[in-house]
This record gives C-alpha cells, sequence and structure tokens, in this order.
C-alpha cells in the first residue's frame, strides 16, 4: 500500500499500472471507476477527485483506510497520489485512491427488497446488520477515529455473490469526514459547541444538531436511526422541507428532539427503545456500551424465537446438514441483560454548564437528506 505522487507526462496509467474503465457511480466527493491492474488483470475500485476540491478528502480517507486493514469489514487500499485524467479532451489534475472493489450498499439492497416485496426489512436482517454495524465502528474507535457520517450508503457488501458469504459481510465505507476524536498522548478532544452539522441530517444526532462537537456516541445514535429506518422504512422528519437548507435543517432538528424514543419506536420490539434511549444518555467523552447494545440486538432476536445465522434478507435461508439454522459465535443466546435498568435510566448528574443549547442550526458543507 503506498501513497505517491504521479507526472502527467504522456500516461494514460494510474500510477502506470492501474487503466480506469467504466464509470461505477458518483457523488459529492468525485466519481468511483473500475480500474483494471495490468500487472494483475485483477479490478479494483479507483475513487477520483478533483485535486483542487474545496474539501479534498481522499489523503485522509487513504490513511484511516490503511490504519483499518487489519479489521475486519474495511475495505483494503493499495495506492494513493495524482494523475491526471483525460476527458472531453482536457487533462485534469485529480487525486486518486485505489481500493477494493464492493458489491451494493445496504440503501440498495433495501430499495431493492422493497421494490420486490413491499416490504421493510425483517427484524432478524436488521438486528444482524445492526451487530456488524457497532463491531465496525467499534473497531473505527479502537484506531481512534470517528466515522461521523453513518447512513445505509455507507456499507457495503462483499462484490461475490449475494448467496456467498461475501453476502454476508458489511463493510464501512467513506471515511471522507472521519476525524480524530483523540490526541496523540491518548487525551480526548474537548468540548465545543457552535460547530457545523458535519454528516446527513436524516441520521445525525440530537447533538450534532444542536452544533456540539461530535464524539463516539453520535456514531451509535446514528446507528439506532438507521436501524429504526429499515424496520420502518421512514423516519418522521424525512421529507421536511424549507426555503433554505438551513431551515430544512431546522425543521428536521425541531421534529427529532420532539420525537420521543417511545414514539418513535412504537410498533418495535422494546430494544430498540431501549438501545436510543442509552445512547442519547451517553457523555461527550463516554465510551459506549458496544457489548451491551449488541446483547440488546440478540435478546431481541431470541425473543422473537429467530436464531442470528447471518442469512439476510438479500439472501435465501440456509441450514444445516441437521435442518437447523446455523448459529455462530455471535448469536449465543442472552437470557438476561444485567442492570438494563442502570443502562438505561442511569442516576442523574450535574449538567455540564457549558453545554448551552444552540437555538440556529449551522451552515453544512457535506449533507444529505
Amino acid at each position: 500500500m503506498k501513497s505517491g505522487h504521479q507526472s502527467g507526462q504522456n500516461s494514460s496509467l494510474v500510477n502506470n499500472r492501474w487503466k480506469l474503465t467504466k464509470k461505477l457511480g458518483f457523488g459529492s466527493f468525485g466519481d468511483i471507476y473500475h480500474a483494471l491492474d495490468e500487472q494483475t488483470g485483477k479490478y479494483l475500485a479507483a475513487k477520483v477527485e478533483v485535486a483542487d476540491s474545496k474539501y479534498p478528502q481522499l489523503h485522509l480517507e487513504f490513511k484511516v483506510y490503511r490504519q483499518m486493514a487489519k479489521y475486519n469489514g474495511f475495505p483494503r487500499v493499495y495506492w494513493q497520489g495524482e494523475h491526471y485524467l483525460q476527458t472531453n479532451k482536457q487533462r485534469i489534475r485529480s487525486n486518486v485512491m485505489l481500493m477494493d472493489i464492493l458489491g451494493d450498499s445496504l440503501e440498495k439492497l433495501y430499495q431493492d427488497w422493497r421494490r420486490k416485496t413491499d416490504k421493510t426489512f425483517d427484524i432478524k436482517t436488521v438486528c444482524m446488520i445492526g451487530i456488524q454495524i457497532v463491531n465496525r465502528i467499534q473497531s473505527l474507535h479502537k484506531e481512534g477515529f470517528l466515522h461521523r457520517d453513518i447512513k445505509p450508503d455507507n456499507f457495503l457488501i462483499g462484490c461475490g455473490s449475494k448467496e456467498e458469504k461475501d453476502g454476508s459481510v458489511i463493510h464501512m465505507i467513506d471515511m471522507g469526514l472521519a476525524k480524530l476524536y483523540r490526541d496523540s498522548e491518548g487525551n480526548h478532544i474537548p468540548y465545543r459547541d457552535g460547530k457545523r452539522l458535519t454528516g446527513t441530517p436524516r441520521y445525525a444526532s440530537i447533538n450534532t444538531h444542536n452544533g456540539v462537537e461530535q464524539s463516539r456516541r453520535d456514531d451509535v445514535e446514528s446507528l439506532c436511526y438507521l436501524l429504526i429506518y429499515f424496520l420502518k422504512g421512514r423516519l418522521p422528519w424525512q421529507g421536511l422541507k424549507g426555503l433554505t437548507k438551513v431551515e430544512k435543517y431546522e425543521h428536521i432538528r425541531r421534529k427529532k428532539i420532539s420525537t420521543t424514543p417511545k414514539e418513535l419506536c412504537e410498533g418495535l420490539p422494546e430494544e430498540f427503545c431501549n438501545f436510543l434511549v442509552y445512547v442519547r444518555k451517553i457523555e461527550f467523552q463516554g465510551e459506549p456500551d458496544y457489548k451491551f447494545l449488541k446483547k440488546l440486538l440478540q435478546l431481541c432476536c431470541q425473543r422473537i424465537s429467530t436464531k442470528i445465522d447471518w442469512r439476510f434478507a438479500w439472501q435465501s435461508p440456509h441450514t444445516s446438514a441437521s435442518g437447523k439454522s446455523k448459529v455462530t459465535e455471535d448469536s449465543k443466546p442472552v437470557y438476561v441483560i444485567k442492570n438494563l435498568k442502570k443502562k438505561i435510566h442511569p442516576v442523574a448528574k450535574k449538567s455540564n454548564p457549558r453545554k448551552k443549547p444552540i437555538n440556529q442550526i449551522q451552515k453544512t458543507y457535506k449533507t444529505h437528506d
């Protein structure tokens, strides 16, 4: 895995090795292409952004991916540097990152499933998605990073057959908004307010809407909204309008604050309400209890007599030779969660005088409803 600079002189290959072929996708960050490795004949994905973009991301993304390579559920990266991209008789100086090709995003899988069945994801599928994403978030936090844009589009399955293992492993992507939450000495970043909303308003935490510096708690709160979205098909603040983006995001903020966990999780297993109540009570510097969150989701499956077998809604059911669903280490029975009430309803602490409510939402530079 290397990072470097490539001269623009007479080279149609990225780093004299990878040939960009068809475009796979695009977004506010730039474009993604198929990239043929001329040395091995294998295909990778090439993420491309204009070198003089206002908010370049690939250098940071490459650093984060490289650090996460030792964990399951993160794509590998192979090279990052400059390349002159030839388009419409123009040569554009670009930043390029070569990485593993992955499969469909959870958002695409969800929309395909809804068109096919006119149903939302089942509880087992959502719980298994949640367990895997908690693992990804925990790994990222362990390395000192926050993701800050947890949403269905940023989690992809493998590129192989959906029926095989590749279809059962969820990968975390898009580290362009990732940020270190601790310094080189291990000290947590200080509490600040008046911050701009970074991420996606639909899934952003209430504290993020209020302009508070993000920390580990915000990633897991966003995850909770993602899971509820998959179960209900819509969040109460979707579709809200405003004359400006600032006004629209303020409407989302107010609706999110006014909707209680009980109201948001109406009709869902109680574990999802407990999940949301718990993550909203985490202190700014607090570490989420990842094990507790996974146990809630395991308990939810147990209560509806469903075993976790890592076969998702987009896959066909799978049984072992004995005819029983396969159960993995992550799906061991969870009969009781000790001190559940204390987790959900902790003893009240004195409020931080610095935590003042923010009445006006701040401008954003990378948001998608």
